[in-house]
């Protein structure tokens, strides 16, 4: 456990998604309960290990597994689940965590239009989308050269890079018809 490549996916989530759904639904309720609750007991310890707690990417991630198993999420920790998003939300619109110009922003740019999403009901959630969407275009205004390649020069960066545009831009375009964002697609 002292690997740091683990210790990132792990605090990250990533890997819950693929495991609620191997369950049957029963059984993925009770599953995402008690990982959820036992991450909440790991979050409040004293004796925590909070390098990627609050790294900007694993912060960027974790908001966007969260969702993507909420369908998993049982009735009785639903309303700690939401604090625990909206404190990510309010954490993610902070310019101390705004990772500006890089391939870490961007994925923070997009878990913050999904918080929005998700939580479209609420009144903050308009500003949200709005401070995500100007992040993406500041994003996608510097990620890129003119010639289209990513502006690290590398070759996993830049596959990184197309194939998150391809999946998460894609979903923000159906959300919001942002011409900006239709022509980076």
């Amino acid at each position: 456990y002292d690997d740091r490549s683990w210790r990132f996916w792990f605090q990250n989530l990533s890997w819950l998604p693929d495991y609620l759904n191997s369950l049957d639904k029963k059984d993925a309720k009770l599953a995402f309960s008690v990982v959820f609750r036992k991450w909440m007991q790991f979050v409040y310890s004293k004796d925590i290990d909070n390098e990627f707690l609050y790294h900007d990417h694993s912060l960027a991630y974790r908001p966007i597994f969260l969702i993507e198993c909420s369908r998993h999420i049982p009735s009785d920790i639903e309303p700690i689940v939401n604090e625990h998003l909206v404190h990510i939300a309010k954490l993610l619109c902070s310019p101390l965590e705004d990772n500006a110009l890089s391939n870490h922003s961007f994925d923070q740019a997009i878990a913050l239009f999904s918080l929005s999403d998700y939580f479209r009901d609420l009144k903050i959630s308009r500003e949200w989308r709005n401070l995500a969407i100007r992040r993406l275009r500041r994003e996608l205004e510097y990620a890129f050269t003119s010639d289209g390649v990513h502006v690290e020069n590398s070759p996993s960066y830049h596959h990184g890079m197309i194939s998150n545009l391809q999946k998460s831009l894609t979903s923000v375009f159906n959300k919001t018809q942002d011409e900006f964002i239709q022509k980076k697609l």
